[in-house]
């Protein structure tokens, strides 16, 4: 078995000059913490994810490897937190992608497949390898899902 046969061919994408805007409705709507980002032409450019957006709202002293390690000390800071969104959405997704993620391809075989989510603990696009276009997302909802259809199946 591939990833083609369990992958969502359909996923909830984004394109790269949406903003960020888009991204949380899309995000809150779907209620997928990961967003493929695509290109005019539906090539794969990167994960639109809640860490980059978290990231975008803390203090950038907190994101940095040796910043703070808390913010105890900012405690109710809603507003700051609201103007700190309110700053950022008109701003493009490609702005904010994470482009570094670990890519399937849809004729990997399951088990791989399932060892690189474990590994990577998020969804991952699965992208054709000669043409680079997103053809799916494999979210560990898939494997589980065709793991009850195949035991219902015997």
């Amino acid at each position: 078995m591939t990833c083609s046969s369990v992958m969502n061919p359909q996923p909830v994408t984004l394109g790269a000059d949406d903003t960020v805007a888009d991204a949380v409705a899309v995000m809150r709507d779907s209620r997928h913490k990961s967003i493929p980002v695509i290109d005019g032409a539906g090539r794969y450019l990167g994960l639109f994810n809640f860490h980059a957006l978290l990231g975008l709202l803390l203090p950038k002293v907190a994101t940095v490897e040796s910043g703070l390690k808390d913010l105890a000390f900012a405690s109710d800071m809603l507003d700051s937190l609201k103007e700190k969104l309110t700053d950022v959405l008109g701003h493009p997704v490609k702005d904010y992608l994470e482009r570094e993620t670990t890519l399937i391809h849809p004729d990997m075989p399951m088990m791989e497949a399932v060892l690189l989510l474990y590994r990577a603990n998020n969804t991952l696009p699965v992208v054709d390898r000669d043409s680079g276009q997103l053809v799916g997302m494999l979210s560990p909802w898939d494997v589980l899902n065709c793991l009850e259809e195949s035991k219902h199946a015997r």
